[in-house]
C-alpha cells in the first residue's frame, strides 16, 4: 500500500461525513416537510456544500502521483477536508421530531452565519490552478519518454 492510498482513507472518511451531514440535514426537511417551510439560501448552500464535497474528493485523487509525504505537507491537505465537515454541520438545522421549527428567521441567521466562517468559493481558484499543474505536471517531457 502506498502513501496516498493510506492517507485517503482520513480524508475520504471526513468528506463522506460532510455529506453525510448534509444530506441527513434535507432528511429532517422531508421528514417535518409540513413543520418546516424552506427557505431557499439554506438549500442553495446545502447544494454547493455538497458539490464542493465531491469536488474536494474528486481533486484529491490527483494526490496519488505524489509519492513523498511529510506530515506538514499531509496537514495541508487535511486543514482543506475539516472545514467542509464543519459547514456542513451549519447548512441545515437539526430539526427534531416534535415542536415548533425556527423557520425563516432562524435561515436568515445561518445564512448570515457563513460570513464569518471561512468560505470555499475563495479555494477554488487555488484547486483549479493546482488541478491544471497535476495535469501539465503529468504531461512533462520526463513522464513522457520512455524507458
Amino acid at each position: 500500500m502506498d502513501a496516498f492510498s493510506y492517507l485517503s482513507v482520513l480524508l475520504s472518511i471526513i468528506l463522506g461525513l460532510a455529506i453525510t451531514q448534509v444530506l441527513q440535514g434535507f432528511r429532517g426537511l422531508m421528514l417535518a416537510r409540513s413543520r418546516v417551510r424552506t427557505y431557499w439560501p439554506s438549500l442553495a448552500w446545502a447544494i454547493l456544500l455538497l458539490v464542493l464535497d465531491v469536488q474536494a474528493w474528486w481533486a484529491m485523487y490527483d494526490l496519488r502521483f505524489r509519492h513523498e509525504w511529510s506530515f506538514l505537507g499531509f496537514a495541508v491537505v487535511l486543514a482543506q477536508t475539516v472545514p467542509l465537515y464543519l459547514l456542513a454541520g451549519l447548512v441545515l438545522p437539526d430539526i427534531g421530531i416534535e415542536g415548533s421549527v425556527v423557520r425563516r428567521g432562524g435561515a436568515i441567521q445561518q445564512v448570515g452565519s457563513m460570513r464569518r466562517v471561512p468560505c470555499r468559493a475563495e479555494q477554488l481558484p487555488t484547486q483549479l490552478v493546482d488541478q491544471c499543474q497535476a495535469y501539465y505536471d503529468r504531461l512533462s517531457p520526463h513522464r513522457l519518454a520512455v524507458s
